[in-house]
This record gives structure tokens, C-alpha cells and sequence, in this order.
């Protein structure tokens, strides 16, 4: 029994370079250094199925091992599958003290697991962070929240330098968070009170000569925080007002995404400045806008919408984020690296805004951008001067998009809220190569690793296998009808 521990822990942490041990896989880019990824995912190339319970969480790679996390009646759970045949090997409870709100196309397994092929990290927003040893031995807790965020956390941890790292953005109490990975214990908790309710996932850069940074879109701003205290370092503003999105990276620029309702228009005027409103509306002179002192006709329909925090009136913080808000832009800006402090002005290079995406994250594969859109409408653009190379609709898969695209051996992958799967060439004037319909929904991302790609839908994970299409082919050649 000892020697099969041994080599099962040899094997876990020998696991290749093509695991995909976070959301979208290394560093969150959403591409796979594998060959002979499938451009048909037909029964014929199907290696297995497998039924699991609900959840949004994307499926993560651990050597031979898969996986998720779902929620059922009975509560959250941390699922790992067999990855050779998709039998479920162990899956494990976390405590569950609280049901939080949460948007209708969110649930309460929304976040990706993370692991650093010792260990596996999950985290649900109606507990917090919880470990697993690879076998399914717990190895400790944290628990975390309550969070004000009506519409769900839906963020994933990431690992860095033996640092679990979670973004926790809210209307009010938002924060980002390192923890020791070996032992749960908080290293360092950075607030980030200018921010308000968001879900996006951080990305790691490792700037030569200085020191890692982690970098995290969110309200009005994308933003740089140092891996090893939490301080901020720079930040550019030019943010929607809710990012869902992660941040592209190239080693010269990060490219930032985002779309909220009401972004699409400049508007019509700006805003009284706070003095002005309580100069003009605070009519006991007490400092904040109470309900009866209500001046916009959708302030007197919507006033919880405009109090933040919840305490009965406006206050200044309330009225600056309805100011941001109203007059905030959906682009697609490029930053280049470099920075310190407000970098607004002086590296924001350009600023791309049509064909925006809601929730996927954009793709960037060869000096290219690759966006999709609701209904269907995916674009190419040209990363270094923001120009569209191509846009086009996915033919028959024209639903909402909550899966982010992924690649390997020059394919793109999209899923649609529908199940409606399209295979993409990945080039400048990109080609759809493959369309099919799975007849359940989805919203997770796909994994890819060695060959083959793993499609978590609303009721099982598929495991589709490149090499059996390439073997089909083969046998076709030496066999011709």
C-alpha cells in the first residue's frame, strides 16, 4: 500500500506540461500546447461520458486526474474523475452555512478549482477555501464571507509561488487575498474599497527585474498588485463598470475586456458632481441623499440600485460610483507593461469598441484577438493596433455565450448557453471547421490537455479524443472504399 502511495504521489507530481491546472489553464490564456486536438467531437472521437451534478465550474487537469465542483440538494461538493475512463474516483462535501443570492445563470459552484499537482483548491462562495490532498484527504479549511454580491462570486483561485491567490469583489468590502496553499493560512489581504461588485479571475506577470505582479480587472479600472505584499503598483482606468472577463497577456501588453448594460452609448450629459447634489438636494444638510431628497426619476424607482452599501441613503461613495457608472464605456483597451501609479494617460494605447463579448474572456493567440459575442458573433482583431480583422457569425450556434474560448493546434473552441459547439480555424481570416449540437446546456469552459478536450454541460463531462479521429483517418487512407 505505501509503494502504491509512492507512485501514485510520483505521478501527480511528475504530471506534464500540458495539465490544465486552473481556469483556462496555464496563467488563464485559454491556450493548450498539445497536437492532435480533435476537430470533430462526434461519438466516434467520444472516449467517455460522464454524469455529474450541476455546477458552472470549468474542469481542471491534474495528471490522471479530473476536476470539478457541483452543487445538488444535499450541498457543495469537489468532484475527481478518472481521466482515462471518467469514473468518479472520490468527490467530497464542503460545509455549506449560508445560501447567497446569485444571478439565474449563475449557481453556487461557479468558481474553477485550482490545483499545484499536490493539491487541489476549491471555493464556494457559501463557505470559502477548502483543500484536498490529490487522494481526497482533506487538508484544511477556511472559511470566508458573507459577500455582497447580489449576483454570485464566480471567481477562481490561482497559485503563485506557493500562494493561493482569490479576488473577492463586491458593492462593499471588496478585497484580493493570498493565502499559504500549504496550510491555509492568510499571508495578506489588500482591500479594494474603489471597486465594487465584479467576477473576474486574475492573471500573474513576471516582469524581469521587478517584482511579480498580479493583475485583476474590476469596476472603472484594470489594476497591478505585487505577489508577495498585495501593495498596488499601477492601475489605468477606461473600465466598464462590471468586469466578468480575464486579462490577456503578451510580454509587451495586457489586454483588458469589458461589457456591462448601458456601456454601448456615451451619454447624453455627465453627472452633477456630489457637491453640486448636495448642494442642490440635500435639503436637511445632513451630507447624503435620503429617499424623500430623491432627484432622478430612476433614483425614486431604483434607490436600493443607487445605495451601495445599503444603509438608507446615498452617500458620497454612492453617488461617485453612479457617476463612474453612468459614464463608463464597454472597450477593449491595451495597456502596455511597465508602469507605476496612474498609467491612464500615458500607456493606454488603444481602445477597440464593437463586437464586445458579456462574459467570455478574450483569446490571444499569435498577435491576434479573438472575442464572442451573444448571438454568436465572433471576431478577430489585430492585437497591436485594435483594428478588426474579421467578423462573422458561427452559423448555427447563435445563443448566449457564458464559455470562454480555448485553443490547441490551431483550433478554437466555442461553446454556446445552448450546447451548440463550433470548432474555429484560429487565423486572421478564421474558418469554421466543425459545428455540432450537444442538446444541453453550457456555460463552463472547456480544458484541453494531450490530445484531447474535456466539455462540462449542465448534466455530464465529455471527454473527446483527437487521436481516435486521427487513427479513423488513418485507417481510412490504408483502407479506401
Amino acid at each position: 500500500m505505501a509503494r502504491l502511495a509512492i507512485f501514485v504521489l510520483f505521478s501527480v507530481l511528475a504530471a506534464p506540461a500540458s495539465d490544465w491546472m486552473q481556469f483556462r489553464g496555464r496563467n488563464a490564456a485559454g491556450a493548450a500546447e498539445t497536437s492532435s486536438a480533435p476537430e470533430k467531437l462526434d461519438p466516434e472521437n467520444l472516449l467517455w461520458r460522464a454524469p455529474v451534478p450541476a455546477g458552472h465550474s470549468s474542469p481542471i487537469l491534474v495528471g490522471d486526474r479530473l476536476f470539478i465542483t457541483a452543487v445538488d440538494e444535499e450541498g457543495l461538493w469537489t468532484y475527481c474523475l478518472d481521466r482515462e475512463s471518467g469514473k468518479i474516483l472520490w468527490r467530497r462535501q464542503a460545509p455549506r452555512d449560508r445560501k447567497s443570492r446569485h444571478h439565474k445563470m449563475n449557481n453556487a459552484a461557479a468558481s474553477t478549482p485550482a490545483s499545484d499537482g499536490k493539491s487541489v483548491f476549491a471555493f464556494f462562495a457559501d463557505f470559502g477555501l477548502i483543500a484536498y490532498a490529490i487522494d481526497g484527504e482533506e487538508q484544511w479549511r477556511l472559511a470566508l464571507g458573507p459577500f455582497d454580491n447580489g449576483a454570485g462570486l464566480s471567481a477562481s483561485p490561482i497559485l503563485a509561488d506557493g500562494k493561493l491567490i482569490l479576488a473577492a469583489d463586491g458593492n462593499t468590502g471588496a478585497y484580493l487575498l493570498a493565502v499559504d496553499a500549504g496550510n491555509g493560512e492568510m499571508l495578506w489581504k489588500t482591500g479594494r474599497s474603489e471597486f465594487t461588485r465584479g467576477f473576474s479571475t486574475p492573471i500573474l506577470h513576471e516582469p524581469s527585474g521587478g517584482p511579480k505582479e498580479i493583475i485583476l480587472p474590476g469596476s472603472f479600472q484594470l489594476a497591478s498588485y505585487s505577489l508577495d505584499h498585495g501593495e498596488k503598483l499601477w492601475w489605468a482606468n477606461g473600465v466598464c463598470w462590471q468586469t466578468k472577463t480575464v486579462a490577456a497577456l503578451s510580454s509587451t501588453h495586457v489586454y483588458v475586456h469589458c461589457w456591462a448594460a448601458g456601456g454601448d452609448k456615451p451619454p447624453a450629459e455627465p453627472l452633477p458632481t456630489w457637491s453640486a447634489v448636495t448642494a442642490e438636494h440635500d435639503a436637511d444638510g445632513n451630507g447624503v441623499i435620503s429617499r424623500a431628497e430623491a432627484f432622478l426619476d430612476k433614483m425614486r424607482k431604483k434607490f436600493n440600485s443607487y445605495d451601495l452599501d445599503k444603509d438608507g441613503v446615498v452617500g458620497q461613495r454612492d453617488w461617485e460610483y453612479t457617476r463612474n457608472k453612468h459614464a463608463s464605456r464597454n472597450a477593449l483597451m491595451a495597456v502596455r507593461l511597465g508602469g507605476r501609479g496612474d498609467v491612464t494617460d500615458t500607456r493606454v494605447e488603444w481602445a477597440h469598441k464593437k463586437f464586445l463579448p458579456n462574459v467570455p474572456s478574450p483569446l490571444l493567440l499569435d498577435g491576434v484577438i479573438y472575442m464572442v459575442k451573444d448571438g454568436g458573433i465572433f471576431s478577430a482583431v489585430d492585437a497591436a493596433g485594435g483594428k478588426a480583422l474579421k467578423v462573422g457569425r458561427l452559423g448555427q450556434a447563435l445563443g448566449k455565450y457564458f464559455a470562454s474560448p480555448v485553443s490547441a493546434d490551431g483550433k478554437i473552441y466555442l461553446l454556446d448557453a445552448d450546447g451548440v459547439a463550433t470548432v474555429v480555424r484560429a487565423q486572421r481570416d478564421w474558418q469554421i471547421l466543425y459545428q455540432r449540437d450537444f442538446g444541453e446546456g453550457i456555460n463552463s469552459t472547456p480544458a484541453i490537455a494531450d490530445g484531447r478536450i474535456y466539455i462540462r454541460s449542465h448534466e455530464a463531462v465529455y471527454c473527446f479524443d483527437g487521436r481516435k479521429q486521427e487513427a479513423a483517418g488513418s485507417k481510412q487512407a490504408r483502407n479506401p472504399a
